[in-house]
């Protein structure tokens, strides 16, 4: 993965690919949550599903209806531990 770089491409509502990509937060068939390397993204959709997630490329392809992105600079949740996360 690029350093810094980060792409994001809907095509027609329904596929998205996202490009820098650090880690996923979380998702389900409403919500996606990824840390990029712009900071936080939350895509808001429905039918929401991940095709393909790339640790190597840092790419992520999800198919869904998306309603709303939501970026935030907030990094600092990416470094909790999955175990942390859980027993907030």
């Amino acid at each position: 993965m690029a350093d810094g770089l980060h792409n994001l491409i809907i095509e027609s509502r329904n596929r998205t690919v996202v490009s820098g990509v650090c880690d996923v937060g979380g998702f389900d068939d409403k919500s996606i949550c990824m840390y990029t390397s712009m900071g936080r993204l939350i895509v808001h959709g429905t039918q929401l599903h991940i095709l393909k997630m790339s640790v190597e490329t840092g790419d992520v392809i999800f198919e869904g209806t998306v309603n709303s992105l939501e970026y935030s600079d907030k990094q600092s949740s990416k470094n909790d531990s999955f175990l942390k996360k859980l027993f907030r």
